[in-house]
């Protein structure tokens, strides 16, 4: 009974540099993160992305629902917004939540 306790609280981590994503620090890793959101919103129990250390460059990025369950964005790196802002679709909105 604890063991199943202790399980359930465990959240699905969806860490944006493991093999399912590909992205290295130095690349881009917006269709990486983009991909593991959608992942986590399609996981029926508490998510976590994860963006591991390192300097990441990031388009734009909109994080939306529906989700099965909660979801925790987890940033250890950076991320660098592109340089020019005329390449945002919407030029008041890098990340949106």
């Amino acid at each position: 009974m604890v063991l199943q306790a202790s399980t359930c609280l465990l959240a699905s981590v969806f860490d944006v540099t493991s093999a399912t994503y590909g992205a290295k620090p130095g690349s881009d890793v917006s269709n990486a993160l983009a991909k593991a959101w959608s992942d986590a919103c399609a996981s029926p129990s508490a998510s976590k992305v994860v963006v591991s250390s390192g300097t990441y460059k990031l388009k734009e990025a909109t994080f939306r629902g529906p989700y099965k369950a909660p979801i925790e964005m987890q940033v250890q790196g950076t991320l660098q917004a592109p340089a020019d802002a005329s390449q945002l679709t919407r030029p008041d909105t890098w990340v949106g939540f």
